[in-house]
């Protein structure tokens, strides 16, 4: 059985696969969680995963509108 902790681990390993192989990437949480993540995953455990990836000076958010964009630290 997987816990919590594990969902975001796999998540952010799939997130920071997707931006290795698509450095230009960006998108909502809700979108990553569609389309950058080939499994099941709660937008929770999305959004955990990309603040674990912001942490660590991977990622960056971006207000556009009222949406907040995720990408690659530029």
């Amino acid at each position: 059985m997987t816990t919590p902790d594990d969902q975001v681990f796999a998540a952010t390993a799939s997130i920071r696969r997707y931006l290795q192989e698509r450095p230009d990437a960006a998108d909502t949480a809700s979108g990553i969680a569609q389309w950058w993540i080939h499994h099941p995953v709660t937008l929770e455990c999305v959004e955990a995963a990309l603040h674990r990836l912001m942490d660590c000076g991977e990622v960056e958010s971006v207000k556009l509108g009222r949406q907040t964009i995720w990408r690659v630290i530029r």
